[in-house]
């Protein structure tokens, strides 16, 4: 049995959509990483293996896409 938690990367530039993420999927049982722009995230994903993103399409610096 795998008790590791699901790695998920929430990015977003508005702090209340980015929270209210991070409380519930924690709240879940997942290991959260935020990231508050684009770049931001970006530079999450080069140091650590994500499960999954919940990202915004339209941020600064690097938009969800990119």
């Amino acid at each position: 049995m795998n008790n590791s938690k699901t790695k998920i990367l929430v990015a977003d530039d508005d702090p209340v959509y980015r929270d209210v993420a991070r409380e519930a999927l924690e709240s879940a049982g997942h290991s959260v990483t935020v990231a508050c722009d684009g770049a931001e995230a970006i530079q999450a994903l080069k140091t650590i293996e994500f499960d999954a993103a919940v990202v915004d399409l339209t941020m600064p610096k690097a938009d969800g896409i990119a």
